[in-house]
């Protein structure tokens, strides 16, 4: 029996290419959850201070304000950022992310499998339907 290197490199060469494109998706997932890890921690650094300026203000009598503000909004960023870390993790993975409870749902479907909510806005799903004619006469009854 001859064995065809040509086939087997080929081969090789397409299993290598498998490999090598499943070891970068596992890296950029990775760096997502690191991402996600990091972001985590300054969340909840963030609400450390946020709670010590709160603490402060209200048995020290000191008027802190601003520097609450500034920590407040500096949370909202964070809590934005890795909404958006989340999204595209999910989108990575095949997966889109409900708008309403957050449970991970697969690319076909319309409506989250959790709450029932639906998955895309309107003006998106319409786009995604075809047109349907209604008939001047169904209208006309429709209006009666």
């Amino acid at each position: 029996m001859a064995i065809s290197w040509d086939r087997l490199a080929s081969q090789a060469r397409r299993a290598a290419a498998t490999a090598g494109k499943v070891a970068g998706e596992v890296v950029d997932t990775s760096k997502a959850k690191l991402s996600e890890v990091r972001l985590n921690s300054e969340i909840r650094d963030a609400y450390e201070r946020l709670g010590a300026l709160t603490y402060d203000a209200s048995r020290l009598g000191r008027s802190n304000e601003q520097l609450r503000e500034m920590v407040m909004s500096e949370i909202d960023g964070l809590l934005k950022e890795r909404e958006l870390l989340k999204t595209q993790t999910a989108a990575m993975n095949g997966m889109v992310l409900c708008p309403q409870c957050g449970a991970a749902n697969s690319m076909e479907v319309n409506f989250c499998n959790k709450c029932g909510s639906p998955l895309r806005s309107s003006s998106h799903q319409a786009s995604e339907s075809p047109a349907v004619e209604v008939p001047l006469e169904v209208e006309k009854e429709a209006e009666q």
